[in-house]
């Protein structure tokens, strides 16, 4: 019998597969990219930047919101393989 290794959701529409009693829209943008930044659970900051990339895609894609998720991402890139 093999053993699956089970892992943690890491997109935020996991959490929600059942149904959800929340909405994001552009005025949480910032508390997402704030969670990518500060959260120190790699799982935490998955979540967090794939929410914030959906919310980016529903606003019409700005280009200013485009850079600053592509910083935060590379930075939190350079945290894990640090």
């Amino acid at each position: 019998m093999t053993s699956k290794k089970r892992r943690a959701p890491y997109q935020f529409w996991q959490a929600g597969i059942f149904g959800h009693f929340w909405t994001f829209g552009a005025d949480s943008f910032e508390n997402h990219l704030r969670d990518i930044a500060t959260r120190s659970s790699l799982d935490d900051k998955l979540v967090a930047l794939t929410l914030a990339f959906a919310i980016y895609r529903e606003n019409g894609r700005p280009a200013a919101w485009r850079m600053r998720l592509k910083r935060l991402a590379k930075a939190s890139l350079a945290q894990i393989n640090a």
